[in-house]
């Protein structure tokens, strides 16, 4: 007579559902950003912080570095083209680039991809109405100590990092890994607090 159940223990069980989960997140295209730099801290940047200035050059070849957003509210995204969370992304930044036509408001995302033409590529099938910009010398990667993708940041007029939503860990509070709902309405209404 077979057993219909299994003889696993909840140990075991367990573990093999972890091991399941963490296989279908490197599926999904969430993985490190790079294996180049050491582990870091987890207090990586505060609140009131400023904002660590880069340079780049915008898909169309056009160099710009940061500081040249400085008097907009800018909404920092790191990401790749390999990366499928990231590009299931973009459209709400193209939402939320549209909600703030008129403002100083721009989303800035930024390729980590060590090819452009990848990137090009993804630029000319979407036609999107914010800067996407490349970090071929990792300049920008390292200066935000980019560790998964995606990753957003939100930074203020002066050119300061700011809290995202409710918290209030300043510590972990500056920085979004992962997904999110950049339509919803509390990142609305906080990057409309400050415009």
């Amino acid at each position: 007579m077979g057993r219909s159940r299994s003889t696993r223990s909840p140990w075991a069980q367990s573990l093999i559902r972890l091991v399941l989960f963490a296989m279908l997140g490197a599926l999904c295209g969430c993985a490190p950003a790079s294996s180049r730099f050491p582990p870091l801290p987890r207090v990586l940047m505060q609140a009131g912080d400023l904002a660590p200035n880069f340079k780049g050059f915008e898909i169309g070849g056009r160099p710009f570095s940061l500081s040249d957003y400085r008097g907009q509210v800018v909404l920092l995204n790191f990401w790749a083209t390999w990366c499928a969370v990231c590009k299931s992304e973009m459209p709400m930044f193209e939402e939320i680039q549209h909600t703030f036509a008129g403002e100083p408001f721009t989303v800035l995302a930024v390729s980590i991809d060590q090819d452009a033409g990848a990137v090009r590529r993804f630029a000319e099938e979407n036609d999107f109405s914010f800067p996407l910009a490349l970090d071929l010398n990792h300049s920008a990667e390292r200066a935000y100590k980019v560790q998964a993708l995606p990753l957003s940041l939100l930074i203020n007029k002066e050119g300061r990092m700011v809290y995202f939503g409710s918290r209030t860990d300043a510590r972990i509070a500056t920085r979004i890994e992962g997904a999110a709902d950049w339509n919803g309405a509390d990142v609305i209404q906080q990057i409309r607090s400050l415009l």
